[in-house]
């Protein structure tokens, strides 16, 4: 009995069908997972350019102020100008993913912020990230 090799066309579509449906549940998962990886990483990009924010200020003995409005972070440096103070841009950071209500955070020039909580909305998520440090009086 001579049987021909290879699949019917039948058994090939259906082949097809069962994995366009895999990827149709896989696929959205996926693309979550990343989108999840580029806000955390985001939000870490974020935090370390705090940090090198502070220190700037700290190396150089400068007062700043870091403004927080949409998807933009700005670091300005406080300038004394004959009694006026003014400000001058120093830094600058735009994310994609995370956005802010308008907020400011000030930068004494020891490089140490007031203890502060920034709104942020991160995949459609509110959250909150707390900067500088809670200090508790002693009992």
């Amino acid at each position: 009995m001579n049987r021909p090799r290879g699949f019917t066309l039948i058994e090939l579509l259906v082949v097809l069908a069962i994995l366009s449906l895999l990827m149709s549940i896989v696929g959205p998962l996926t693309i979550q997972q990343v989108d999840k990886m580029k806000a955390k990483e985001e939000l870490q990009t974020l935090s370390r350019w705090l940090d090198a924010r502070q220190y700037q200020m700290f190396a150089r003995g400068y007062e700043g102020l870091v403004t927080f409005d949409s998807r933009k972070v700005l670091l300005q440096r406080a300038i004394k100008d004959n009694d006026l103070l003014k400000l001058k841009n120093e830094a600058y950071l735009e994310l994609d993913l995370i956005s802010f209500p308008k907020q400011q955070i000030k930068i004494s020039p020891f490089g140490f912020t007031e203890y502060t909580e920034i709104d942020y909305v991160l995949l459609g998520k509110r959250n909150i990230l707390t900067v500088g440090e809670k200090y508790h009086a002693p009992k």
